[in-house]
């Protein structure tokens, strides 16, 4: 009878070249450019992101950017906006690339991007533009007597 292979629980699951493509190409885009720090912070966003979609890849940094900035879970998206112009305005690409995704980042990261953070647009509550008939204006009597010439 055939034995059936299992691969050991210990190994990481293999992905894809595209997977890994995707990845990569999200992480230079916050300008991490070392392919030492590349490797490392590809396997943090595998653990993050185990389906390594696009989605979950947002998904993952935007939860990680929410709870760094302090901010719901809701946010997430806006997070990961706010949080990715202010990593570049702070050049942390450069000089704390392993703080990205990481459990614990540094105290003086964390108040760079404090520091050019972007205000976070309000919720939208209710209609945007109350209701409105959009009937024409009445005229005034006066104004709707026709005109008479002067005589010269």
């Amino acid at each position: 009878m055939d034995r059936l292979k299992t691969p050991s629980r210990s190994r990481p699951r293999s992905f894809s070249a595209d997977a890994e493509r995707r990845i990569r190409s999200f992480l230079r885009g916050f300008g991490v450019a070392d392919e030492a720090v590349l490797k490392e912070l590809v396997k943090r966003l595998r653990r993050m992101a185990p389906s390594a979609s696009t989605a979950e890849i947002d998904a993952a940094a935007g939860l990680w950017f929410a709870d760094f900035l302090g901010r719901p879970e809701s946010e997430a998206d806006k997070a990961l906006a706010v949080g990715r112009v202010a990593w570049l305005t702070a050049r942390a690409g450069k000089r704390w690339p392993l703080a990205l995704f990481a459990d614990a980042p540094p105290a003086t990261l964390a108040e760079a991007i404090r520091r050019g953070l972007l205000a976070l647009p309000p919720s939208i509550l209710g209609d945007a533009m109350p209701a409105a008939t959009l009937a024409p204006p009445r005229l005034r009597a006066a104004a709707a007597k026709p005109l008479r010439a002067r005589p010269a």
